[in-house]
C-alpha cells in the first residue's frame, strides 16, 4: 500500500517537499502508516515482494490515480477503513 501526496506542499519544518509512503501488510493483511504528515492523499494497493498476477488498484475500486477517492488526514487522527482486496 503506497499514499501518494495530492498537490504536494513543502514541509514547513523540514523544507522538503512530502514524499509517497509505503506501507508493508503483514502476514494477517494489515497494515499501518506511522507518523503520516497531515494532507490529503491517494491510496494505491499493489503486490511487492515477488508477488504478480494481482491488478494494482487505488482506494475504492479506482483504476488510475486521477479517478481514485482522496483520503483526508489531519492532525493526530487515525484513518480507518482504508482497505481493499486485489483481484487477478
Amino acid at each position: 500500500m503506497t499514499a501518494f501526496p495530492v498537490k504536494p506542499t513543502p514541509d514547513p519544518l523540514a523544507d522538503q517537499t512530502l514524499s509517497p509512503v509505503i506501507a508493508v501488510t503483514g502476514a494477517d493483511g494489515t497494515y499501518s502508516l506511522v507518523g503520516l504528515m497531515p494532507g490529503t492523499y491517494h491510496v494505491e494497493f499493489s503486490t511487492g515482494c515477488g508477488d504478480s498476477g494481482f491488478a494494482t488498484q487505488w482506494w475504492q475500486n479506482a483504476p488510475s490515480e486521477s479517478s481514485a477517492s482522496a483520503v483526508t488526514v489531519s492532525g493526530s487522527n487515525t484513518v480507518t477503513g482504508i482497505d481493499a482486496i486485489l483481484a487477478h
